[in-house]
């Protein structure tokens, strides 16, 4: 894709200038007689489709544009001409203002008179479509119950204030007065549910047998010394 890019600009530069006398790729320091160069400085993202019905990659080129010559004066001419048939182009965008001087000692070269010349890239993108469903869709709906249960220390002694969690639906609560707490909606299930209470700086973990299955409070004890 951006060989493509690189092989069109030349084009169209020759067709500006003439024939040979814009390549792209670095400056040479070197470089005799005249020519400009169009050298690709990087590759960024371009301004978002509008309305295309397919997923689209956007991208802009960033070349830099300089020219050499014997004379400064001629130098000066082919880039003034390229410069304005990009402003002239609706396939070019055009920046101007000095490239860092850092740029110009990574190229090897003094600073010259420049613009960067970018050029807008679209390329769509893949579309990953859904297989299609060729069987009848079912939909299994868990019947839900309440869970109660009552948080006690040595002695069952009801400890209120206790937290107590069930950690794969993410909910808790805390028990009452009289250490009691519900939640009102469980899933049934197969598998056993985990419940984590805390309570005095102690944790303690039991599982509530079948989900939601049962009427018998669950009863959370606590082995402490002191409540």
């Amino acid at each position: 894709m951006i060989d493509e890019v690189d092989r069109e600009l030349e084009r169209w530069a020759g067709n500006v200038l003439g024939d040979g006398l814009a390549k792209v790729g670095p400056l040479d320091p070197a470089a005799s007689g005249r020519g400009v160069s169009l050298y690709l400085l990087e590759v960024v993202h371009g301004p978002p489709s509008r309305g295309a019905r397919q997923p689209m990659l956007d991208l802009a080129l960033r070349y830099l544009v300089t020219s050499w010559s014997e004379g400064p004066s001629e130098a000066h001419r082919l880039l003034g001409e390229l410069l304005f048939a990009a402003a002239a182009s609706a396939d070019y965008e055009i920046e101007l203002g000095s490239p860092p001087l850092d740029l110009w000692v990574a190229l090897g070269v003094p600073p010259r008179p420049a613009f960067i010349l970018r050029v807008p890239v679209r390329r769509p993108l893949p579309v990953h479509r859904a297989p299609l469903v060729r069987r009848p869709v079912t939909l299994e709906i868990a019947a839900a119950g309440r869970l109660t249960g009552l948080c006690v220390g040595p002695e069952n002694i009801p400890l209120a204030g206790a937290l107590v969690e069930l950690p794969a639906l993410n909910v808790r609560t805390r028990t009452d007065h009289e250490g009691r707490f519900a939640f009102s909606s469980v899933p049934r299930g197969p598998s056993p549910l985990l419940v984590r209470a805390t309570a005095k700086g102690r944790t303690v973990t039991v599982h509530a047998g079948a989900r939601g299955a049962g009427t018998d409070p669950l009863v959370i004890a606590f082995d402490m010394t002191e409540v």
